[in-house]
Parts: C-alpha cells; structure tokens; sequence
C-alpha cells in the first residue's frame, strides 16, 4: 500500500502539518533543522511504532506537549493512526483500536535508508534478524504467527531454566519444532534476496568513489541460523547445550541467536570496509528486498531516505534512485534546498514538498 495522506502533530518542530504525497517519489527539502527528517520519522513512527532516528519516543514528542499523534489513509482507504497521549500509546485501524502494532504494520510497509543504516552491517545482530524478519512478516502469511509462538515458548523454557523446576522436555521439543521453521524460512528468504543483491551491488560499483576496492567476487554472504550446522538438528543442539543453559538461565542456541555474515575474503567485512562502503552494501540489501516485496505481493513499499548524500558520490546517488524507480515503489526522500540531490530528483519528476520550521509547503 502507498500513502495518499499523512497528518502530523507535535512531532519534534512539527506542529501540525498536511501531506498529500505522490504514488511515486516524493522530495522533502529545506534547510538543516527545518523539520524534513521529522516528517520522516512520521513515517516510519506510523509503520512500526518506532523511529530510524531515536530508540526513545518521548525524544521525538515536542517539548512541553503532553501529546502527540500520525495519521495516515492507504490508497486502499485504510486509516491508520498513531497516538500517544501522556505517555501512553494508542493504535487505530479504521478508528477501532488495537493492541498490537503488528496490526497496523501489515498494512503499511516502510524501510529506511539514513545516516546510521551502516548499522546493518557494523551493528549486532539483532540488527540483521530484523531485516530477515522484516521481509518475511510482510511477504509470508504465516511467518508473524510462527515468530510469536516462538518467542513465547522461547520466554517459558527460558523461565524453567531459571527456576531449575519442571520438565524442560516438552518446551525444547516445541522450541525445537517451531524453530526449525523458522529457519527454513529465514534461509530460503536470504538465498532469494542474495541474488538479488549482487545484481544491485555490481550495477553500484562502476558508480563508486575510485578509492572503493571493493567487488561482487571478494564480498561474500552468509546466513547463520543460530546453532552448530554440524548437528542433525535443532533438538540435538538444544540438548547439546542444556548444561550451559542451565548454568546461565537462558537458550543459548536457535532462531533467537541467528545473524547473517558478510565477509570480504576471509576476514569479517565490517571490520575492514568504510562507511561508505557500508552504505553502498546496506543500499544494496534494502534494494534486494523492496524488489522482492514489490515481486511477491501486489502492494508497494514504502522507502524513507534520509541525507542519501552521506558518504555516497554524487554518480552513485543518481544510480541509487534510478534504481528506486525501477523498484516501482513509494519513495520519500530529503535533500538540502539548493543541493545537487534535489536538482537530479527535479530531473527524475518527483513531486517536491518544502518544509520552513517544521511547515509543510507544496
């Protein structure tokens, strides 16, 4: 689905503002502190409750305001709200309330590209699962289901080991079956959007800085499913590990510990590649999977892009969004006022919104 409206309120320097975007890119511009990346976390605050810039949501409420509320209607006529009202959080669906966020995130969704995105790759793990999970929530029915009642059996058994009371049998064997499929999930997933990766990776490099030693030959991905592959399955190396776990009060090993490893010949790749190589990378992977979501469903993504000139040449940010429009999704992007960004989306069509102290104009 695709944004035809949003309303903002108390978001940062955004008092209250109006966007009725375009179905296809849709540039934000203004100066440094006007309130472009505000209307950004708007978006993404809406899709998933929680915002690419901070961890903490009361830091993105304005000051001295004890509310502050997103709204959105889909091109389908869906309206989805955001509340938080003394500092309790409110969801809507067609004005009814819901519990859970993933309720409203089904219908909406959105991935960033931004400054710190480089976390992707340098960042822990935790980081890498969410993008596999992210892809798989949105393209395969099941998969929500499956990862609750994993989690859910995962906190029981992780309980009966911190109490040393009760049979662990019945909570490993459901763990076990449970994240299995996960992981056959999760690894097909990532053979899928690998290949696509390298597809946008090596119509990137001819486009990067010269000082990029980089190629599609020497990068090298790898999905770890969260347990020793030497063992037959993941019962056996749960049971493997029950000492451990008994020792330490928590499943060391399945879907809950997975990663996904990028190397560069043998040596770990964030270990030794630039920043600017990270987001060359990290543009890659997020290409990959807006492809596949905009493949397998009948829906559009939608892309928030914050500074894309960050540590990108100018060539390779022309490369980027032309890619963006071949990926036929809704794309919000922000530049400075008189920048060179702005001057070639004004030259890919995108509609063009200004933003002067936190208003919206356009």
């Amino acid at each position: 689905m695709f944004l035809k409206k949003i309303v903002v309120n108390n978001v940062r320097n955004i008092k209250e503002a109006v966007l009725e975007p375009e179905e296809n890119i849709n540039l934000i511009v203004g100066e440094n502190g006007s309130g472009k990346t505000s209307l950004l976390e708007s978006i993404d605050i809406l899709s998933r409750g929680r915002s690419f810039r901070s961890n903490k949501i009361a830091e993105v409420q304005r000051k001295n305001t004890n509310s502050m509320a997103i709204g959105g209607i889909l091109d389908n006529g869906i309206k989805i709200q955001y509340k938080r009202e003394n500092a309790k959080v409110r969801l809507y669906l067609n004005s009814n309330e819901t519990k859970k966020q993933s309720d409203v995130s089904k219908n909406i969704a959105v991935q960033s590209i931004y400054p710190n995105s480089h976390q992707l790759i340098e960042g822990p793990p935790s980081e890498r699962r969410s993008y596999l999970d992210w892809g798989l929530f949105h393209v395969e029915q099941n998969y929500r289901d499956l990862w609750s009642e994993y989690t859910k059996t995962l906190k029981q058994r992780n309980e009966a080991l911190k109490s040393q009371k009760g049979n662990l049998a019945p909570w490993t064997e459901k763990l076990a079956a449970s994240g299995e499929k996960i992981t056959s999930s999760r690894k097909a997933y990532f053979e899928n959007i690998t290949r696509g990766f390298f597809d946008y990776f090596e119509e990137f490099l001819p486009h990067a800085s010269n000082e990029t030693p980089l190629s599609s030959k020497a990068i090298s991905l790898y999905f770890s499913p969260g347990w020793d592959l030497n063992q037959s399955s993941l019962f056996d190396a749960i049971e493997k590990n029950l000492k451990r776990d008994l020792e330490k009060g928590f499943t060391s090993v399945g879907p809950h510990c997975a990663d996904i490893r990028l190397k560069l010949g043998e040596t770990d790749a964030c270990k030794i590649i630039s920043r600017g190589q990270q987001k060359l990378i990290v543009c890659a992977l997020l290409m990959a999977q807006f492809k596949d979501y905009n493949e397998k469903t009948s829906n559009k993504s939608i892309i928030i892009i914050d500074e894309l000139a960050s540590e990108l040449t100018l060539e390779l940010q022309a490369k980027v969004l032309e890619k963006l429009l071949d990926a036929k999704s809704q794309v919000f992007i922000s530049a400075l006022t008189d920048s060179s960004l702005a001057e070639i989306l004004s030259d890919f069509g995108a509609s063009v919104f200004h933003v002067e102290h936190g208003e919206i104009f356009g």
